[in-house]
């Protein structure tokens, strides 16, 4: 699977990216809200089938961000990872409930709980530029 990872924790983004690399997926990341904006305008190479993404990136909301996946990627995957999901609930419901994200993962995850989280989502559709 190719997976897409924004997240501004560098720590976390390179352990993600090492661990899932390791189960044989495919995996690019953005540390920042810029450059994965520009890289899901412009990606034209790579077929990105889930994007893992944080929903606060430096501080704002990755919200706009999803709206840009869903508008060039309607069918792919998205899953926000986000600590204090309960201060979000609401935010996060109605973007669940409008279908722009597929789940929400709470940090601090156990990576087999992400595993399984990608497990039920094997068989997704492409991110196309």
């Amino acid at each position: 699977m190719n997976i897409l990872i924004i997240e501004d924790n560098k720590d976390l983004l390179e352990l993600l990216q090492g661990l899932l690399t390791e189960k044989g997926h495919t995996v690019t990341c953005k540390d920042n809200y810029v450059d994965a904006l520009h890289y899901i305008r412009d990606e034209k190479q790579a077929r990105t089938n889930l994007v893992l993404m944080d929903f606060i990136l430096k501080g704002a909301s990755s919200e706009p961000l999803v709206d840009v996946i869903r508008e060039k990627a309607p069918g792919a995957h998205v899953v926000v990872m986000s600590a204090g999901i309960a201060e979000k609930e609401d935010i996060l419901g109605a973007l669940y409930q409008q279908k722009k994200i597929d789940a929400v993962l709470e940090k601090p995850f156990e990576f087999k709980s992400l595993l399984a989280l990608i497990g039920r989502h094997d068989t997704p559709p492409s991110l196309t530029g």
